[in-house]
């Protein structure tokens, strides 16, 4: 009887064993699903023997960081929907059990993203929206722990779970900064801002010296009074694409390209040779020569003319075809990913490179749209009442005499090429303080011709030009003889494209200060641009730089 007992209380206690066993084991799957979404590394330590869970998601974690978030939320729908067949080995302390899990498949929803550009919110919201789900099941084993009375998954059996349902991480795309709608926002906000003629905090790196394509050759003023012209000039012209229907489309999402109107450069080119625009101009060189202006002030004066001519100009312009190129780095703002100072990169001219400007402007007037607009020019100081009668007498008997600087002066080379530079003159920019750079620049002969050159001064004296049937001569005087043997090398292009490369010159007498380069043409030179540089005989540094125009 007392035997019997016995064997009764122990076959209780063992059941109770076994029954505390299999609650806990049926807890702990789940547990450690909660645990590992949370990425709470001390509570799967509790739940894990052994665990080296920190060790084992190191290399997901340092790697692909976002991705292993995005895993971390998959997890969070995953949940336990079965444990059969368990195995308890009271004596050994230990279990086994298949453990049926449902969850996401990394792979399906990487397959099922809209796009592999998609912001790590754009990815989690995708996620929260995701209903499929595949079951697998896992065959695991579970040890008792007697100092904690405590079961526990063993860490080879945690890594099963754990590496199921973080198949697919590596396969999901990065997830972008910068959304696809944001990309074309940002896009459309440079677009925008600078029709507001708001300039600062934009999202790209923006010069506003580089959309002054008007004062070409040199830019000349710099003060407030250009900055604000100019800036005026833009918000118009900026003004004027939007109203006339762009369209943004792109090749690949974060290239975005604006197609649509501009104001016609040809029509802004033309208000530029207009007596009303002449006048003005040729009387702030009066102010400048006459009364005392100061030079950086006169050409300040001068450019912002230049822009707010053009600006008043837009709203009456034809429209023509205009195209700019935008591109937004997705992943800007992400140390990992981005080097970028700013989102966005514009690629093309916000304003249109319009081919002629100021310069040929200038050189295309004739002797009577001169003498005209500077006789006006005169008169509307005289109104002004910034010059009394008698300084109005002087500055037009002054004016009679500059009819000479509109024919050549008849000298000829020692190839007996004739000097066809009409009305020469050479000046330094107002940007070079120590006169390094010199320009010089013609005004149209009777072929149509004109001629702008930069020179080095150490060396070069000065340059001319001759075209006739047989092509383009140009002569460079240079200041002191050259050592015989000396190598020039000399380019030259057409409209813009290489015509003849690293063509050699050599000098064959000693003393020689004249070095005259050749164009061989067929036929006598038509409407285009021609540029010759002539170089030291390394390639390093151009002595004299020529560009001969014909419209």
């Amino acid at each position: 009887m007392i035997t019997a007992v016995i064997a009764c209380v122990a076959l209780t206690g063992c059941t109770s064993r076994k029954d505390k066993a299999q609650k806990a084991i049926e807890s702990i799957p789940e547990e450690y699903l909660e645990a590992i979404a949370e990425d709470d590394a001390d509570r799967i330590g509790e739940l894990v023997d052994d665990s080296e869970y920190e060790e084992g998601t190191e290399l997901i974690r340092d790697s692909f960081p976002p991705q292993f978030t995005l895993a971390l939320r998959a997890i969070s729908y995953a949940e336990v929907t079965g444990i059969s067949n368990t195995e308890i080995d009271l004596k050994n302390g230990t279990a086994k059990a298949k453990v049926t899990i449902s969850c996401i498949n990394l792979n399906d929803f990487n397959a099922c993203l809209s796009s592999r550009y998609m912001t790590a919110g754009e990815q989690l919201d995708a996620m929260d929206g995701y209903e499929d789900r595949e079951e697998y099941t896992v065959r695991v084993t579970f040890v008792y722990d007697e100092r904690d009375d405590e079961w526990r998954l063993t860490d080879n059996s945690a890594g099963k779970i754990l590496n199921r349902l973080m198949n697919g991480i590596i396969w999901l795309p990065d997830p972008v900064e910068i959304s696809e709608d944001e990309a074309r926002e940002i896009f459309e906000g440079f677009v925008e801002d600078l029709a507001r003629g708001e300039f600062t905090d934009l999202q790209t790196e923006f010069n506003i010296e580089a959309c002054r394509v008007y004062d070409n050759v040199s830019v000349r003023g710099g003060g407030d009074e250009t900055r604000e012209a100019v800036q005026r000039f833009v918000a118009a012209y900026m003004t004027y694409v939007q109203d006339h229907d762009p369209q943004i489309t792109s090749d690949y999402p974060y290239t975005l390209i604006l197609t649509g109107s501009a104001p016609s450069s040809e029509e802004l080119y033309a208000c530029l040779g207009t007596d009303e625009f002449l006048t003005e101009y040729y009387a702030n060189f009066l102010r400048y020569s006459n009364l005392g202006w100061d030079l950086d002030d006169m050409w300040d004066d001068q450019s912002a003319l230049i822009y707010d001519t053009l600006t008043e100009a837009i709203p009456g312009c034809s429209p023509e075809y205009y195209e700019i190129y935008g591109n937004v780095d997705p992943n800007y703002g992400n140390p990992r990913r981005s080097f970028s100072d700013h989102p966005l990169t514009v690629y093309d001219n916000v304003i249109a490179d319009p081919g002629e400007a100021v310069y040929e402007a200038e050189h295309g007037v004739t002797q009577d749209q001169y003498m005209r607009c500077t006789e006006a020019a005169i008169e509307l100081l005289y109104e002004n009442g910034e010059i009394d009668a008698a300084a109005r007498q002087r500055m037009l008997d002054s004016l009679e005499e500059q009819g000479s600087d509109w024919e050549p002066n008849g000298e000829v080379n020692s190839s007996g090429h004739p000097n066809q530079a009409v009305g020469l003159y050479e000046y330094v920019p107002s940007w070079c303080d120590d006169g390094s750079i010199v320009y010089a620049q013609s005004n149209v002969d009777e072929n149509g011709f004109w001629m702008f050159y930069s020179k080095d001064p150490d060396n070069v004296e000065a340059a001319n030009y001759c075209v006739d049937e047989d092509g383009i001569w140009v002569t460079c005087y240079f200041k002191n003889p050259l050592e015989f043997g000396t190598e020039l090398i000399c380019d030259w292009w057409i409209n813009g494209d290489l015509y003849i490369d690293s063509d050699v010159y050599s000098i064959v007498e000693r003393g020689d200060r004249e070095v005259e380069v050749f164009l061989p043409c067929n036929g006598f030179p038509g409407e285009g641009e021609y540029e010759m540089r002539l170089w030291e005989d390394d390639h390093s540094h151009v002595l004299l730089y020529v560009t001969l125009t014909c419209d």
